[in-house]
């Protein structure tokens, strides 16, 4: 399943939904960023950080997490995944600064908006940083094949590593989807 990364406005926008507030567009081709060294964080409240990984035409887990500054975390669980439905929790203000840092060691402002192989059946993986007024965007459909540099994939799994629900101090789930909502079209096989 391929989506389709568009501005509108100042908003990096996935099929429909926010991704996160940032400057520049993530969308379809787009062109290298202009050479641009990470910037400082001013105001860590404005900070956000988010994954999204989209299903394909088997079992891919499909689920969303954004990261605030504050250690706030939202995660959003659909096809196969692990943590069906909303579920909001906390990770320590040190696992959110080690995210940054990955962001930072990846030469994230320095990489193309987008790395798409010619192809189907893959999940995108998205990945946004933002803030203070500025941001962007990274959608990776195959990108190892078509040359992503690997720090990506290392930033996408760090993410989850750091910040997935199995991770959080505290968890609690937001009533909004029925469990069958998360089995996807294949129901006989398990989330992962």
């Amino acid at each position: 399943m391929r989506r389709w990364l568009t501005l509108i406005g100042s908003a990096c926008v996935l099929n429909g939904a926010m991704v996160a507030q940032v400057m520049t567009p993530c969308r379809t081709g787009a062109q290298p960023t202009k050479h641009t060294d990470f910037p400082e964080i001013r105001d860590f409240k404005s900070l956000r950080m988010n994954l999204d990984r989209t299903g394909c035409f088997g079992t891919c887990p499909q689920y969303s997490i954004e990261v605030r500054g504050d250690g706030d975390v939202t995660y959003d669980g659909s096809w196969y995944a692990k943590y069906c439905g909303q579920w909001r929790g906390t990770i320590p203000v040190s696992s959110v600064r080690e995210l940054v840092a990955q962001f930072r060691a990846t030469d994230y402002f320095r990489l193309n908006r987008e790395y798409l192989v010619d192809g189907t059946d893959l999940p995108t993986y998205t990945t946004a940083i933002a803030f203070d007024n500025i941001g962007k965007c990274i959608a990776d459909y195959g990108g190892n094949l078509v040359g992503m540099p690997a720090s990506v994939r290392k930033l996408e799994d760090a993410i989850d590593r750091l910040a997935g629900p199995e991770h959080w101090t505290t968890r609690k789930q937001i009533p909004s989807k029925n469990a069958e909502d998360c089995r996807g079209p294949f129901p006989e096989e398990q989330a992962r």
